[in-house]
């Protein structure tokens, strides 16, 4: 004996513990080894006969069906088992699975008297098998492929990994047409058959997993992920099964492998078309495309190919981009996928088809499936529109479809229209004024939308008159008239929305009139003038001076206004009153000589002007100032600080301003002979 062994006796065990453990198994007693398989493991697809358990066709019994029966796992509680149901076969009793895992090398040894060579070729160098069970059967499939998911479970983990206690078991298919075998429970992505040594703690460790000590999950110490085994078949040709478990070496330290129910399923191919847009049925160039899809049911561990064939009216590679002969489906997956672009091609404005097919052989009939999609290579749309201005009524404004075919239109704004989404629509109620609409128009398969926008002005014809009342002497200037006279005038204007309208103008002219006249001649004989104000309808005058006469008298130059007012109208007239010019003559030349004749230098004929302001200054040659007086009457005798100046050309400047007269300034010279 290798180890210690501890055995335990179960007695009528059906269901083991249901209340605390995740696994329950029950019991095969009572069942035939086809009814295990037909009811629990096989799904779609596949047909099974001369089912046998250890030998054994007929009915099993709590002895010769000890190492098999059907488990339930909660996987709300225990969800790294990956099934909640299933078929499961041990090394010794199935009584032996359900948990806690409590016991050290728990083992029920059943000896039976079945050898399996296929078992012991995997395991060569590695021990010997003892007492295996083994379920085989018979099977044949519709499909191109089967498999099933599987779990292989263990005590001798962790403790004898590695050594020659190797527990091992394989699903062994056999080709009942050319008898070929092969085992399909492989580590995936190798050749490697799923034993204690090969998967383990530091061997493939991401598919292992440690069951705790004291879980209620199982018994056994620790199990593989979720496995699938599978292979191509040859639909309808029969193949023989042998599912196979032993310990290795003794009878110690239970395994088991647990299938999951309804898993062993022929695969079957399918197909499918959808889009980038899941509400249209087809491909718009510019808007969606097509995804080709291939699907398988289960995960299988080698690649899947289809062989792929295009017809229709649409052109590979011309109006989509090229699609490839072939799909493959890479094992550890279901599905493989194939877009279907769509390519701009101006030679073809219609709708074309394409059809994809692939085959499948089933019972040595090959049937041809075929996947339609319809590729519509252009659906652009394209409005247009004109601004209208009229001056007649408009019932309706439009848009004009160039090009395409339109799903749905818009109006904005739409409040006064009665048919927002059509290419014309009427108005509510009467409309003038001036409008800008934008109408967006989207293809039927609201993929491309085309915008247009248009000014709308709406106006009308009218003639208008117009009663106006002015004063006389003033002008009428509204409404584009410039009228001083009563009586109808008419004028034909724009309006603001571009369209003529008449306006009559009946204009009345109420009278006043007024006028100054001088009543004296010159302003400047003593600096007065008496002004006289006269019209027609005056009740009332003011003048600027703030008199209210019909005659002033002025003492200064200037400008004079007089307003005429009456109980409606006013008029102004304006007069101006001048200032004098005074001419200044100053003499060039004196002879101081004492003869008594033009002795004195001085300015003649200043007697009565208005003089406000005087300064006269007298320069020599050198610019010295020999003489200066604000007298405008000053008479000088050619002396400097009394002495004669004797005969030269002096030069002479006069600052002066007269009344109502602005400053001036004269500039001279003066010749002194003796």
């Amino acid at each position: 004996m290798k180890r210690n062994i501890t055995v335990t006796v179960f007695i009528s065990l059906l269901l083991f513990n249901a209340l605390y453990g995740q696994v329950a198994v029950q019991s095969s007693a009572g069942m035939t080894p086809q009814q295990l398989v037909s009811s629990v493991l096989v799904g779609n697809g596949v047909t099974v006969s001369n089912v046998k358990f250890n030998g054994i066709s007929t009915t099993l019994d709590a002895t010769t069906g000890a190492q098999i029966g059907t488990f339930t796992n909660n996987l709300s509680v225990y969800a790294p088992l990956g099934f909640s149901s299933g078929l499961i076969i041990t090394t010794g009793d199935i009584s032996v699975a359900p948990g806690p895992n409590s016991q050290n090398g728990a083992a029920s040894a059943v000896y039976n008297s079945m050898t399996c060579p296929e078992l012991d070729n995997l395991i060569s160098g590695w021990g010997y098998t003892n007492y295996p069970a083994v379920l085989e059967f018979d099977f044949s499939t519709t499909g191109n492929s089967v498999a099933f998911r599987y779990v292989f479970a263990s005590e001798e983990y962790p403790d004898f990994v590695g050594t020659s206690y190797n527990d091992v078991f394989g699903f062994f298919v056999t080709d009942n047409v050319t008898n070929a075998t092969q085992n399909i429970a492989l580590i995936p992505g190798t050749s490697l058959p799923v034993t204690i040594n090969n998967v383990n703690y530091s061997s493939y460790s991401q598919y292992y997993i440690t069951v705790p000590d004291g879980s209620y999950a199982m018994e056994y110490n620790a199990h593989t992920t979720p496995f699938t085994a599978g292979m191509n078949v040859v639909p309808c040709r029969s193949y023989h099964m042998k599912i196979a478990i032993s310990n290795v070496s003794d009878a110690a330290f239970d395994s088991a492998v647990f299938l999951e129910a309804q898993s062993f399923n022929a695969t079957a191919i399918s197909a499918n078309v959808s889009y980038d847009n899941q509400n249209l049925p087809l491909v718009v160039y510019g808007c969606n495309n097509a995804l080709l899809t291939f699907s398988i049911p289960n995960v299988l561990p080698y690649d899947t190919t289809l062989a792929l064939t295009y017809s229709g009216t649409a052109v590979n590679g011309v109006d989509f981009q090229q699609l490839p002969p072939s799909v493959t489906i890479h094992a550890g997956q279901t599905t493989a996928t194939i877009p279907v672009v769509c390519l701009p091609n101006p030679n073809n404005t219609d709708t074309v088809t394409l059809t994809v097919s692939y085959s499948s052989t089933i019972c040595n009939s090959t049937t041809s499936t075929d996947l339609t999609i319809q590729i519509l290579n252009d659906n652009r749309i394209d409005i247009t529109s004109q601004d209208v201005n009229s001056c007649m009524p408009v019932d309706s404004v439009s848009v004009t479809l160039v090009d395409g075919e339109y799903g749905s239109i818009q109006w904005y704004p739409s409040s006064n229209l009665t048919n927002p989404n059509d290419l014309q629509s009427g108005f509510i109620s009467p409309f003038e004024g001036e409008q800008t609409y934008t109408v967006i128009a989207t293809d039927k398969y609201n993929c491309f939308s085309d915008t247009t926008k248009f000014h709308f002005k709406q106006g009308s014809m009218s003639i208008d008159t117009i009663k106006a009342t002015i004063c006389e002497g003033k002008a009428y200037t509204a409404n584009g008239f410039y009228a001083t006279t009563p009586g109808i005038h008419t004028n034909s204007i724009q309006t603001s929305l571009g369209c003529d309208s008449i306006v009559v103008l009946d204009l009345t002219v109420l009278p006043i009139s007024v006028s100054i006249e001088k009543l004296t001649e010159d302003f400047c004989d003593d600096f007065t003038m008496t002004l006289k104000a006269s019209g027609d309808s005056i009740d009332k005058l003011s003048w600027s001076t703030g008199e209210t006469t019909e005659q002033i008298t002025v003492t200064s130059p200037g400008l004079y206004t007089v307003t005429a007012s009456n109980a409606n109208c006013s008029a102004n007239a304006q007069i101006q009153v001048l200032g004098c010019t005074f001419d200044i003559f100053v003499p060039n030349t004196f002879t101081p000589n004492n003869d008594g004749v033009n002795d004195l230098f001085y300015i003649p004929m200043m007697d009565g002007m208005p003089f406000e302001s005087f300064v006269i200054y007298i320069y020599d040659r050198w610019g010295r100032m020999i003489f200066t007086s604000d007298d405008p009457y000053f008479k000088w005798d050619g002396t400097y600080k009394g002495k004669k100046i004797q005969t030269c050309t002096l030069s002479y400047r006069i600052d002066y301003k007269m009344q109502y007269e602005t400053a001036a300034q004269m500039k001279g010279h003066i010749n002194i002979i003796r």
